[in-house]
């Protein structure tokens, strides 16, 4: 099924590309500072569970217990800062340079935190499982929903693949890119 997804994923992106359509006029705009994009993690689409504090202390449970089970951060994730290079929020495609000055970066504690150019937006806990390719990622944000995501990795790139665990993101899919220097 992932397979698909990612063979079906490339060809969106290129036709995105070379269109070069604008997809984010008339998307509302929730970031920190006024016209400024929420960070790609946080698009929220709503959930079908009852309440965000109940999933999300069982998100928080199921990470706390990983990292107890399998406790190695993944060097893959860490080495890096990361720059969501193209976003699909399961209905539209961003532009390129859309998230320019966006980064992420995962740490060796199970944290992680994201921002634009010198500015940190926000952080969380993670943990990621080799076996499944499964990232799951909880924002210290209350109202903010867990998320998992299928991580298919390549080098300096990664593609975060939204799944339907808590149904937030699923659909969703994230190209992030591996920056050469800290964007701070």
């Amino acid at each position: 099924m992932y397979k698909y997804l990612v063979l079906l994923f490339i060809p969106f992106v290129f036709a995105q590309v070379s269109c070069k359509q604008s997809n984010v006029e008339g998307q509302e705009q929730t970031g920190r500072t006024s016209g400024e994009l929420i960070f790609p993690l946080n698009i929220q689409k709503g959930g079908s569970y009852q309440s965000v504090d109940q999933i999300r202390a069982q998100a928080l449970t199921i990470i706390d217990h990983r990292i107890q089970t399998d406790g190695e951060p993944m060097a893959m994730l860490t080495f890096a800062y990361w720059w969501p290079e193209f976003v699909f929020d399961g209905s539209q495609m961003s532009d390129i340079g859309q998230y320019d000055g966006y980064w992420l970066k995962f740490n060796e504690d199970f944290t992680y935190r994201y921002g634009r150019d010198d500015r940190i937006f926000g952080n969380g806990k993670y943990h990621f499982t080799l076996d499944s390719n499964a990232l799951i990622m909880l924002d210290t944000d209350i109202e903010s929903e867990p998320k998992v995501w299928t991580a298919n990795y390549n080098g300096r790139a990664m593609a975060l693949v939204g799944t339907h665990e808590y149904g937030v993101n699923n659909g969703m899919q994230i190209k992030l890119v591996a920056l050469d220097e800290e964007p701070l």
